[in-house]
């Protein structure tokens, strides 16, 4: 199977906040979401071989591009920052999947079910949309410490093996799995900080899960 795309949105919606300066309570920050145009376009291609009964093959490749339109970001109001052109997150621009599956069948009917698959990710961008602003009441004095910016994940690839039975009967199976074999793992956003923190260098970042093992058992009735 193969598909080409491409989407153009007008309005593409972003959590975004903002600094509109000092009130009598303190700071004015707004917290809302702005309406972006984005372009999407890509290929995606799928393969399903069965070479025999007991033999399955997959793969999949695909390409994108995703960037913004016009748009301006920062979270002090009166320093606006172009993100006109950007990628959009979580976009790599070539990715794929090889999977390979075997089934070993049993004497009373039942078999067991070993697959193995490999996920290459080329890089892609998690973007800090606000910034730090170092923000102050005197006109012209407040800045940006950092100024919002697009951190990179480099290239990845990720491993992943199951190892299961299935019962003749179709109501019972047991499998174990290992994901993420290589331990490695990769920003799901971009790194945070809090605007007012007490610790200067406190900074923190999701990311996605380490290698994890375990074991499913199902029953159907």
């Amino acid at each position: 199977n193969s598909d080409a795309y491409y989407y153009d949105f007008k309005k593409e919606q972003i959590t975004a906040a903002s600094y509109f300066g000092f009130g009598t309570a303190g700071p004015i920050i707004l917290i809302y979401t702005k309406l972006a145009p984005a372009k999407f376009y890509g290929l995606e291609t799928s393969l399903h071989w069965r070479p025999t009964k007991a033999d399955l093959v997959d793969a999949s490749l695909s390409y994108e591009r995703a960037y913004y339109g016009n748009l301006q970001v920062g979270f002090i109001a009166s320093l606006p920052v172009d993100w006109t052109g950007k990628s959009l997150d979580n976009t790599p621009r070539n990715s794929g999947t090889l999977g390979y599956e075997h089934r070993f069948f049993m004497t009373d009917g039942g078999y067991i079910n070993a697959r193995l698959q490999l996920k290459y990710s080329s890089s892609y961008y998690e973007s800090d949309l606000a910034g730090s602003g170092v923000v102050s009441p005197v006109p012209g004095a407040s800045y940006y410490n950092p100024a919002p910016a697009q951190y990179t994940q480099a290239a990845y690839t990720r491993t992943d093996f199951t190892l299961g039975y299935t019962a003749a009967s179709g109501k019972y199976d047991v499998y174990g799995f290992v994901r993420n074999i290589e331990d490695k793992t990769q920003l799901a956003g971009a790194p945070q900080n809090l605007l007012y923190r007490s610790d200067p260098n406190a900074v923190w970042v999701n990311v996605t899960a380490p290698r994890t093992f375990g074991m499913h058992f199902d029953v159907r009735l």
